[in-house]
């Protein structure tokens, strides 16, 4: 807003800001987006660059590292669309001793517990799956033990149960 790239609030409140600092926050800005879309690049050639979410309107110059900014119609809300249609998760933890219990019944318990949260958060239960399971070992304890971390994902229980658009039962 101070910038002048963007109109949201009040705009008189950001008037006061010293002009110098404004341009070295902004030219900061492009800088570090061209330093990680370089360090990001699949090679030199230069890529076209998507603008999404509120953080986009940051973006007041045209950035070096990239050969096209684009911003589709209702850039900022980009996350908001993808937090809507985001599985819901559950994630469980438990330090574990394979010694004292077999691998596979630690394994199905931590996910029963990581399925319980994924349904109390509000999955539907028919679409659950195990998104990722981790075993460290810590060396420093007695007894072998494992630090177990069993993530489980689901689609949004209301979400599912609806019918497709078109769909007539």
């Amino acid at each position: 807003v101070a910038a002048g790239a963007a109109s949201i609030g009040n705009a008189e409140r950001v008037d006061a800001l010293d002009r110098e600092v404004v341009a070295n926050g902004t030219a900061t800005i492009g800088r570090m987006l061209d330093q990680g879309i370089e360090r990001m690049k699949p090679s030199s050639q230069q890529l076209p660059i998507v603008l999404v979410g509120g953080g986009s309107i940051l973006v007041t110059k045209k950035l070096t590292a990239a050969s096209e900014m684009l911003r589709p119609k209702h850039s900022g809300v980009a996350n908001a669309i993808g937090a809507a249609i985001a599985q819901i998760g559950g994630e469980a933890e438990r330090l574990v001793s394979y010694r004292d219990l077999p691998r596979a019944e630690a394994i199905k318990q931590v996910t029963r517990e990581a399925v319980g949260l994924a349904l109390a958060a509000g999955a539907d239960a028919a679409t659950i799956k195990v998104a990722d399971i981790e075993e460290t070992s810590i060396s420093y304890m007695d007894e072998g033990a494992t630090k177990l971390r069993i993530k489980a994902v689901g689609e949004i229980a209301a979400l599912s149960r609806r019918k497709p658009a078109g769909v007539r039962p």
